[in-house]
């Protein structure tokens, strides 16, 4: 027994010491791959693309990236590639940040644009105004800025767009909401809270890659957005304005919707919900041009790929794949030296003096 134990003794002496495993190489070619094979699937433009071409571009990009940091431009670069002007890359700022520090400039440059002259882009809050009518009628003029997220400052932007429509006077005849400088975010806190004046309904929807119409992911139910299409959230509640009460007669009231060229995205989305219905009229300038549906897609490695999957499309099935113009093509400016309200207001205005709804009481 005591030879087989120093036997074993002496193997042990002569076996190198056990190594620790080294750390997988960094695969960009995998990472390139994933993320072609994510997005060429489901982009509006991929059938525009020169696939062969552009992977082959990525490739050589990728070739001295190291991790995630140093993909972060590859991966703008293939949503650039797409043409939409409305897909992006979503990820940390600690990424971000580590790029900078790393190379020294931003992994996500912006392709060169006609610059937007709105001056309405630094609106944060749902504000109203009551203007007076040669008729002795009013309208109310309703601003509707930009919102983000779900939580509670969207709840509240919702309360009070609800409100700023219901809580008005008696002689009321017709709105007016200012979409100008809208750069969109979350459509659902817009649209719950205007949905007094849209009424209970699915309104618009969009075309995908294929070019096949789709209906609206969600519809209005009393003041809620409710999930429609089928799969494990239908019937989810997305938002709600938590001051809705029911008014049916304002779904039937004149609206004026003035745009500008940033009202964008889900700005867009939302003076879309107008077009068609009736009483209603678009005023200002043509919009930014990214009317379309984005998706999220997060790839292994965390980073999102925000990508355009469809173009929007109004309650008549029409698609509008370079954004808004307006019925009333209007010039901003002063207006009338006499009148407080801008040029674009002033014609909204106009135009409703002129509906049989805002004529003098009698």
């Amino acid at each position: 027994m005591f030879a087989t134990f120093a036997f074993a003794l002496a193997l042990t002496a002569q076996q190198p010491p056990a190594q620790e495993p080294s750390p997988q190489a960094f695969d960009a070619e995998a990472r390139v791959n994933e993320a072609v094979a994510r997005v060429r699937s489901v982009a509006m433009k991929s059938g525009e693309v020169d696939w062969p071409v552009l992977e082959a571009e990525l490739l050589t990009m990728a070739g001295t990236a190291a991790d995630t940091v140093d993909m972060l431009p590859i991966y703008h670069r293939l949503l650039m590639a797409l043409g939409d002007g409305h897909s992006f890359v979503q990820t940390s700022d600690a990424n971000v940040e580590a790029y900078q520090a790393r190379h020294g400039s931003t992994p996500f440059p912006k392709p060169p644009r006609t610059p937007r002259t709105s001056t309405f882009r630094s609106r944060e809050m749902v504000e109203h105004l009551t203007y007076a009518l040669p008729s002795g009628r009013d309208v109310q003029w309703i601003a509707v800025p930009k919102v983000f997220g779900v939580g509670q400052r969207a709840q509240d932007y919702a309360a009070h767009l609800f409100m700023a429509t219901a809580d008005v006077a008696p002689r009321t005849c017709g709105y007016i909401l200012d979409v100008r400088g809208n750069t969109g975010g979350n459509i659902w806190p817009m649209l719950t809270g205007a949905s007094a004046l849209l009424g209970d309904k699915l309104y618009g929807g969009q075309a995908n890659a294929k070019g096949e119409l789709e209906p609206a992911y969600a519809e209005l139910r009393e003041g809620a957005a409710v999930v429609v299409q089928p799969g494990d959230g239908q019937g989810n509640v997305l938002m709600r304005a938590s001051t809705w009460r029911s008014m049916p007669a304002l779904a039937q009231a004149p609206v004026a919707v003035l745009l500008d060229d940033s009202t964008a995205s889900s700005g867009e989305g939302f003076a879309l919900a107008f077009r068609g219905r009736e009483s209603s009229r678009l005023f200002g300038k043509p919009s930014w041009g990214a009317s379309t549906s984005n998706n999220n897609y997060r790839l292994s490695d965390g980073v999102e790929l925000v990508v355009t999957v469809g173009v929007m499309a109004d309650r008549n099935g029409v698609q509008y794949p370079a954004g808004l113009s307006p019925d009333e093509l209007v010039e901003f400016g002063p207006g009338d030296p006499t009148d407080p309200a801008d040029a674009q207001i002033e014609a909204a205005k106009a135009w409703l003096a002129t509906l049989p709804a805002c004529a003098a009481l009698p």
